[in-house]
């Protein structure tokens, strides 16, 4: 998108939420393996540290609608220092991140882009 409609107003902008077990985005693991997906989401949450909570997530997000674009260019990906950590501005330490090389296949993302379009009914070329 940020290709696409960079320089027409509107600002793109990517960001690692970090992993966030107490949503409905890990429902599928609990609904195939609830066991495994309680024991995991423990570990992950009270023992190892690693997971967030929805509102880490959530200012993470916040922050990325409302930073100025000084702070958080258009284009811009980021994610937090660790998994264990909190921070959710750039003061922070929530800031830039690499992307892996598949974000960065240009012929890769052309595809996605058609094909997404094609499959919700926006067609070729939007």
């Amino acid at each position: 998108a940020a290709r696409r409609w960079g320089g027409g107003g509107v600002a793109v902008r990517a960001f690692n939420p970090g992993l966030i077990t107490s949503t409905g985005l890990f429902r599928a693991a609990r609904r195939d393996n609830f066991l495994s997906a309680a024991l995991f989401s423990f570990v992950a949450t009270s023992v190892a540290r690693f997971s967030q909570p929805v509102e880490v997530g959530g200012a993470r997000l916040a922050y990325l609608a409302t930073a100025p674009e000084e702070e958080v260019p258009p284009g811009s990906y980021l994610s937090a220092p660790a998994a264990t950590s909190a921070a959710a501005t750039v003061a922070d330490g929530f800031g830039p991140a690499a992307v892996s090389r598949e974000a960065q296949d240009k012929e890769l993302a052309a595809r996605l882009w058609e094909r997404s379009s094609a499959v919700v009914g926006l067609g070729v070329g939007v």
